[in-house]
């Protein structure tokens, strides 16, 4: 159930960094700044959700 949390919070700031892209241009500080939470978001959680597919197999 976590796990999915997970998943939409990173889905969400995916949308909003595309979002920010599309309005604002891809070297936007708005833009990059989304980036790098969206990588902070991947390298924390990630690790984790790849983790409890293993474990549910």
């Amino acid at each position: 159930m976590a796990t999915m949390s997970y998943h939409l919070i990173i889905e969400e700031k995916r949308k909003e960094m595309i979002q920010l892209a599309e309005d604002y241009g891809y070297t936007s500080t708005l833009t990059v700044q989304a980036s790098q939470e969206l990588d902070y978001l991947l390298n924390t959680f990630s690790p984790s959700y790849q983790s409890s597919l293993v474990s549910s197999n």
